[in-house]
């Protein structure tokens, strides 16, 4: 067996990517719950928008 000693996991660089993915889940969901609650009242708002803008 060799002398080295190496680290059991492996730590990746920071990055800002997992920050942007939370907030673009979080404004999917936002977006998405809106949109179901005004199609079902017939209600115009800013649901359908918000989940629109995210696949677009």
């Amino acid at each position: 067996m060799s002398e080295k000693e190496y680290e059991k996991y492996y730590v990746p660089a920071e990055s800002p990517w997992p920050f942007m993915g939370a907030v673009a889940l979080f404004l999917m969901a936002v977006g998405a719950g809106n949109f179901v609650i005004e199609s079902t009242r017939d209600k115009e708002g800013y649901g359908a928008y918000i989940f629109r803008r995210r696949f677009f």
